[in-house]
Order: structure tokens, then C-alpha cells, then sequence
């Protein structure tokens, strides 16, 4: 009965025994027969809406045990113990939990040893109110990576509600995608090392011919010749053999160690690792770099970099840019805490209608002899994933030393988590 409902039956209680000192026995009692029938009926009526109420939460309960339980991604339900006081069908699926005793359900038991730490973190820091959680859980036999989204229990205090999304498919294309995007990098530098080698290779059969005429003609060759052809092959050896370290250096690298270091040495790095390439290609690069130091992994930011020079390269080909009209502009410079990198070339720019793709795995607008459509998405992937940062591509037109030019501009984001 409502606390309103009572205290109206009190009211008129008392307002009958006001009256009853008025009124004959009979009509004391025919008020109280009329007023029990009243209230008779105010509860019946209240017993039906609440009836009614009941069906319908049951009905809610079922449909919700049934959403639950049907739902196409794993549910598990944690208490503050982290033990699974329930699941659905797709988790029994993955983790056979209702072959488990209920002690025993933790869901600490199906943590990779790799991802306890990382999941610890998000429970206790209620990380889970604003992001996901990519982690390793044991799956029978088997690894299997999820994607964990948690919400808190809206009547069970301490309770949360997990629910999982199973990427490891997602994460194997992923590693897919690295490995042609390596073995594509790989396909550029042997270009680069092509380039680069060319003009000593050049050097060093000139003088080893000049050598074996001299000989041939004059059946000898002057000690102070000789000297100088000999200095001259060891000086383009060596900078053949430092080449092959600059290569080397690049694929080399650690791509999960950190440290810090200049990202204006970064682009000089790439600069130098495709420069013969670019003056081949008629393609002037003109910088205006700022000194900016990060804790990051140089090597991944190296490959992104040349995946954009790479990509501009193509597109004045593609496009057959007029050779004096071909420039890259890179600039660098730090803002609002931020280092704001921005690639803009003169190739012409890229039709509007596919601007938003370019970052999609296998777009290309290359033939497909000469595009895989997977540098750019990498690039993609490295800024926002690896250094949490954006990378936005727009077209630009503008004027450089009086010559109107148009084309792609790529502008990259990095936030600074270093201070010296």
C-alpha cells in the first residue's frame, strides 16, 4: 500500500469516528460496509495494475535472459572478485565455463600471463568508462585476442558487465598487412640503393677502364694515375658501403624499443635514404625544420615518412608533373605542445571523391603494377596506433616562387611526452 494511500485511510478514519457520534448503530455500520467495499476495490484495482506491472517485467526479464543469452559476442557478468557469476551461450563457447564449478570460475584463470597486468590496470583505474581494451585470453587450447568493453552493473554494486569481441582475425590481418608493407618498403629501398648506387658503380667502371687502355696502349700506367683511380674506387666503395649501413640501419631496427630522440634528424634520415631517388625524378625537396625530441620509436616513424615521399614520388609520375614544377615542402615545427609535421607536394592533388580513402588498406589509384595500396595505410597505422597521433590529408594550392602549384598535403600530429 502507498505511504499517499494510507494516510488517506487515516484521514477518513478519523473522519468516521467523528461521524459515528452522530449516528445510530445501523447507519455506524452501513458506513463501514460502504467504506470497506471502497477500499476492497481500490486494492483490487492496485493488485491489477500491479499484476500487470509484474507480466511486464517478466516478460522484460525474459526477452533480456534471451538477448543475453543469444548474443552473437561473448557476455560475462564479474563480481567484485573478478569470479563469472554468469555468461551466455557464445562465452560457454570460448571458454567452456559450464563444465567449471562455480569456485572456479575466475576470470583471472583465462588471462594470458602477458595480459594480466594490462587488464588489472583497466579494472582498477575503471579505465573501462572511456576505452577499450585489446587482450590475449585462453581459449581452451588456444590464444585468442578480444576486444573488452566493460559497463558497471546498474543493481549489483562492484558488479560489471564485460563484453567481448573476438579480433584475433583482425589481428592476423593485421600482421598480414605489416609484412607486405615490409616486404613493399623492402621493394622501394632496393629502387633507392638502384639510384643511389648508380652514379659510383659509374665512377668506379670508369676509372678501372681508363686503367686497362692506359695499359693497353702504353703497356704501363703511372704510379701517380694509379694512385688516383685507386683513391677514387676506394672513395665510391665506401660510400656504396655506407649506403648499404644506411639500409641496413632502417630494417634493422628495433621496432619496439623507445627512446628519445630528434625528429628533425628523423626526416633528414629519410631525406638521405631517398634522395637519389628524388633527383632522378626531378623532384626538389626544400625543409624548414624546427629541433623537436620525442620518446618514441624512430625506426617506425622513418618507415610512415617514406611512405608519404614514396607515395608523392608516384603521383608526379602518374601525373607527369612538368620536371621544373616537381617540389616536396616539409616542414616541422612545434605547437601547443604538439610537433605539427606537414608533407606538401605539387603533384596535382587527389580527385576529392576518394580524399577520405587513401588510408584505407589496399586503396590505391596507382596501376596495379606499380601500387599495393597498403604505405599509406601503414602510415595511417603507425601515427595513430603506434605514437597516438593524427594524421589528416587535404588538397593545397599555392604559390612558390611565382609558379602557381596544387597538390596533396599530408600533416601529421605527434603529441610530446618528452621533457628534458
Amino acid at each position: 500500500m502507498s505511504h499517499s494511500l494510507r494516510n488517506e485511510i487515516i484521514k477518513r478514519l478519523e473522519q468516521r469516528d467523528n461521524v459515528f457520534l452522530d449516528k445510530s448503530n445501523e447507519e455506524v455500520i452501513n458506513t463501514i460496509f460502504h467504506e470497506l467495499d471502497v477500499y476492497q476495490t481500490e486494492l483490487e484495482a492496485q493488485n491489477e495494475e500491479l499484476r500487470i506491472k509484474e507480466e511486464i517485467l517478466n516478460e522484460l526479464n525474459e526477452e533480456y535472459q534471451a538477448l543475453f543469452n543469444n548474443a552473437p559476442i561473448p557476455y560475462l557478468l564479474l563480481d567484485e572478485k573478478l569470479v563469472i557469476k554468469r555468461f551466455n551461450i557464445v562465452a560457454d563457447g570460448y571458454f567452456y565455463l559450464s563444465g567449471f564449478n562455480k569456485r572456479s570460475k575466475s576470470f583471472i584463470s583465462f588471462l594470458a600471463k602477458d595480459s594480466m597486468q594490462k587488464f588489472f590496470s583497466w579494472i582498477e583505474k575503471k579505465s573501462y568508462n572511456e576505452e577499450t581494451l585489446d587482450l590475449d585470453l585462453l581459449s581452451g587450447k588456444n590464444i585468442v585476442r578480444f576486444r573488452l568493453r566493460a559497463n558497471e552493473h546498474l543493481v549489483k554494486e562492484n558488479y560489471i558487465m564485460l563484453s567481448l569481441v573476438d579480433i584475433q582475425k583482425e589481428t592476423e590481418q593485421q600482421v598480414i598487412i605489416q609484412m607486405q608493407s615490409k616486404v613493399a618498403a623492402m621493394g622501394e629501398m632496393i629502387g633507392n640503393i638502384a639510384h643511389q648506387w648508380r652514379q659510383p658503380l659509374s665512377i668506379i667502371t670508369t676509372h678501372a677502364s681508363n686503367l686497362l687502355l692506359s695499359y693497353d696502349i702504353h703497356k704501363s700506367v703511372s704510379k701517380a694515375k694509379l694512385v688516383d683511380c685507386a683513391n677514387s674506387i676506394i672513395k665510391q666503395a665506401l660510400y656504396l658501403s655506407q649506403t648499404i649501413d644506411d639500409f641496413r640501419n632502417f630494417f634493422k631496427s628495433d621496432i619496439n624499443n623507445k627512446s628519445v630522440f630528434n625528429i628533425k634528424d628523423s626526416i633528414l634520415k629519410t631525406n638521405k635514404l631517398i634522395q637519389d631517388t628524388m633527383q632522378n625524378n626531378f623532384i626538389k625537396v626544400i625543409m624548414d625544420l624546427d629541433d623537436i625530441e620525442v620518446l618514441q620509436n624512430e625506426a617506425k616513424l622513418i618507415h610512415a615518412f617514406l611512405n608519404i615521399c614514396n607515395n608523392t614520388k608516384d603521383a608526379m609520375i602518374l601525373n607527369e608533373i612538368n620536371s621544373a614544377h616537381r617540389f616536396l615542402f616539409i616542414t616541422l615545427k612545434k605547437i601547443n605542445n604538439n610537433a605539427v609535421i606537414s608533407f606538401k607536394d605539387s603533384a596535382g592533388g587527389i580527385e576529392p571523391d576518394i580524399l577520405y580513402k587513401v588510408f584505407d588498406p589496399y586503396f590505391t589509384t596507382k596501376h596495379q603494377s606499380v601500387g599495393t595500396g597498403i604505405g599509406l595505410y601503414m602510415t595511417n597505422q603507425i601515427i595513430t596506433k603506434h605514437f597516438e597521433g593524427t594524421i589528416k590529408v587535404r588538397n593545397s594550392q599555392y604559390e612558390y616562387n611565382n609558379i602557381k602549384l596544387s597538390g596533396a598535403e599530408f600533416i601529421i600530429t605527434l603529441p610530446l611526452n618528452y621533457q628534458k
